[in-house]
């Protein structure tokens, strides 16, 4: 009986995660499109908008490494994705503006994209019952 109640319990989080996720997409995509129409001025509502995104995404990850029911090495990797996101975070608010940090920052970026899409495929590869399970493992590939 408390399996059922624990399953059920997962199954509405999972539900929940999912539709966070659909809507943290369709947010970036906003980003996007903003950038590409407005660039010269939107870049620093882009930063700090960028920088509440991985401040956000980090704690999220980091929370799902500890209470989703899946491997060990999911978690690992949920683990140090949500960490380097803070970092990427705290980088992203610390340096506005300096060439270097950016430079430095771009890098960091694409390395924790890196790390988020292999949790994000391997969270969906782990645990088979997770709805939404194929858009996980799309958005780890386009990550």
């Amino acid at each position: 009986m408390r399996g059922k109640k624990v399953s059920t319990i997962m199954t509405s989080l999972m539900r929940h995660l999912s539709t966070a996720t659909l809507i943290s997409g369709l947010l970036t995509i906003a980003l996007g499109v903003l950038l590409l129409v407005w660039p010269g001025k939107s870049i620093l509502v882009a930063a700090t908008l960028f920088g509440v995104y991985l401040l956000v995404t980090g704690f999220a990850e980091i929370f799902l490494a500890f209470t989703l029911p899946v491997s060990a090495a999911s978690r690992v990797l949920l683990f140090i994705s949500g960490a380097l996101l803070l970092i990427l975070a705290i980088l992203s608010f610390r340096h506005f503006g300096d060439v270097y940090a950016v430079l430095l920052l771009s890098i960091w970026i694409g390395v924790g994209f890196i790390f988020q899409g292999v949790a994000e495929i391997t969270t969906a590869i782990s645990y088979p019952r997770l709805p939404g399970r194929g858009w996980y493992i799309v958005a780890g590939v386009s990550a």
